[in-house]
């Protein structure tokens, strides 16, 4: 389990510096509806409403929902962000 961690935190990384990733869930969300994203990276401790919209909205698509295994406080940590992360869209 901790390789699948180390792996979803080096691709989150990676696609940070690609500039390929939306941080937050408004934002992802929005670009969830808009048909932009190709996969969603999940905190653990992500509200239940938000993983009830990120459920509606990938309901017959083709986006990739990744659990991670990473709190909120530590996918904003990874992000370098100051302030707590539950959901990140990454781009097509």
């Amino acid at each position: 389990m901790a390789k699948a961690q180390d792996k979803t935190v080096k691709d989150i990384k990676a696609l940070l510096e690609k500039k390929k990733i939306l941080i937050g869930t408004k934002t992802t969300l929005k670009a969830l509806r808009a048909g932009k994203l190709a996969k969603a990276f999940l905190a653990i401790n992500c509200s239940e409403a938000t993983k009830e919209d990120l459920r509606h909205y990938t309901t017959g698509s083709s986006v990739e929902v990744v659990q991670t295994h990473l709190n909120s406080e530590e996918l904003g940590v990874v992000c370098k962000k100051s302030f707590t992360v539950s959901l990140l869209g990454v781009l097509k």
